[in-house]
């Protein structure tokens, strides 16, 4: 086919759509931002697929990665780490224990659990009257003052 040259990918281009995909871009807005440097215009969403699939499908697997790798070596600390002539490449790392937590609440299935503990007077039990005999007291009281009201004479609901 002798017409148009295919659209080939510059490896910025690549490092740009795997951050992205890093960083949660909608892929429609990934689109807008990679032009086509033979057009000058935005790829579409079959190009970003077809050209940039390795990336798109790692782009959030990576970051994920470091954040986990981040959040691992704040939980558990890290040795002070120098290249092979002393020098220092990364700073000792005290365990951080909000991050410990974090990491046993989410990884581990650990909670905390809330205790409510109710009482009665001065401490002691609550009290629990029978269910029944309130109800039998309630009937009796309301069947006397109907008594009552049939023999004053008032008029009843019906």
């Amino acid at each position: 086919m002798a017409g148009r040259k295919p659209f080939e990918p510059s490896e910025d281009q690549r490092r740009q759509v795997e951050a992205f995909a890093a960083y949660g871009i909608p892929q429609e807005d990934m689109c807008k931002l990679l032009l086509n440097p033979r057009t000058g215009k935005p790829i579409d969403l079959k190009t970003l697929h077809k050209h940039f699939r390795v990336e798109l499908d790692t782009g959030m697997v990576r970051a994920n990665a470091k954040v986990a790798e981040s959040l691992f070596r704040q939980a558990v600390g890290a040795a002070a780490q120098y290249d092979a002539n002393g020098k220092l490449i990364r700073a000792e790392q005290t365990p951080v224990v909000s991050a410990g937590i974090f990491w046993a609440k989410a990884r581990m299935g650990w909670k905390e659990r809330d205790v409510h503990e109710f009482t009665g007077e001065n401490g002691g039990p609550i009290e629990v009257d029978d269910a029944r005999s309130k109800l039998a007291d309630r009937l009796a009281r309301l069947a006397a003052a109907s008594a009552a009201r049939e023999g004053s004479g008032e008029p009843q609901p019906e």
